[in-house]
């Protein structure tokens, strides 16, 4: 407790604390069991509600225990810490994003690359450095089942048992439907979607035998609700398809504590959109409410907040990340 905290209203005068507001007293709390006690709170990053009897005499000294009827919110504690999690396609972009946001919430982190295992070291060493977590790059290819093998055995060699999947790894390649060879649409559909079936078997197959609960978040888009009509077909049906996959997953994997649940996200300023917005980054805009391409932390945000225990009452579900180009 801050000594510079005092007073039934907590002065605030710490610079640790600069950014905590005193707020007025709202009406007292309805509950008859609380019926001379009044909600007070400060106005901060992360927030907290206290209920404290109406007369200042009765209010517990700093420090101590509180009183019956006299409670605080702490932080939102997303259970993370020292909880192992694989990213696929974690050296950059999005999943870049998804790695700093599970480390920054005390996750060891094993980021799977592979083409780009270069960047995937680096990465760690900013996860080491920064979060003061561990975190190994992992080379492989989801999309052959071998290598989905070999990747969840480096993991759990040398971070521990897996508790967090994220299926982020895939490719938006630009071809249409006339123009389409066979080989681009099966690498698509092999890389987005078999990739994370293989992914997700493999997880379940683990925490099945082990008896342990576990939590997958697969990245899909907001072509899966809408299409395409810039020349990804071939990518919006394997991210449709991957909608369809969490939530079949998600009924299966229910009973024994596994939760599966999707992101659909919008346009982001990673290096996958890089050129489409350079061609035209106005014709996005145009189709997003708020007016604005999304950067990648946001996105991440919302699968940090699926792979903890926050989202205990959610699967099966996708979220929409896309500044309300979908609203559905």
């Amino acid at each position: 407790m801050c000594p510079s905290l005092t007073g039934g209203r907590r002065t605030v005068n710490c610079p640790q604390f600069s950014h905590i507001k005193p707020r007025p007293a709202v009406a007292p709390v309805s509950c008859p069991n609380y019926r001379n006690f009044t909600t007070l709170g400060a106005t901060t990053g992360r927030g907290f509600v206290e209920l404290r009897p109406d007369d200042p005499s009765m209010w517990p000294p700093l420090g101590s225990r509180p009183l019956v009827g006299y409670t605080r919110r702490q932080t939102m504690d997303f259970n993370l810490t020292d909880k192992v999690a694989l990213v696929t396609g974690g050296s950059r972009g999005l999943g870049r994003a998804i790695c700093l946001g599970l480390a920054a919430e005390g996750a060891r982190v094993a980021i799977n690359s592979l083409r780009s295992l270069a960047k995937a070291t680096e990465l760690a060493h900013r996860i080491k450095a920064e979060y003061a977590v561990d975190a190994l790059p992992v080379p492989g290819d989801v999309a052959q089942e071998t290598s989905v093998v070999q990747i969840f055995d480096r993991t759990e060699k040398a971070l521990g048992p897996l508790d967090v999947l994220v299926n982020n790894a895939g490719i938006w390649p630009t071809a249409y439907v006339k123009d389409m060879t066979r080989q681009q649409w099966d690498t698509t559909q092999q890389i987005n979607l078999t990739g994370p079936f293989l992914c997700c078997r493999e997880a379940v197959r683990r925490w099945l035998r082990a008896d342990r609960t576990g939590r997958i978040v697969n990245v899909s888009s907001q072509a899966a609700f809408r299409g395409s009509t810039t020349g990804h077909a071939h990518y919006a049906a394997s991210k449709a398809g991957l909608v369809s996959f969490t939530v079949s997953l998600a009924r299966e994997m229910a009973p024994h504590g596994i939760y599966v649940n999707a992101v659909a996200p919008g346009m982001m300023n990673t290096d996958m959109a890089r050129e489409a917005l350079e061609e035209d980054r106005q014709k996005y805009l145009d189709r997003i409410p708020v007016g604005r391409i999304g950067d990648p932390a946001e996105v991440a945000n919302v699968i940090t907040f699926l792979a903890s225990d926050r989202a205990s009452y959610i699967t099966g579900a996708t979220l929409d990340v896309t500044g309300g180009m979908l609203m559905r």
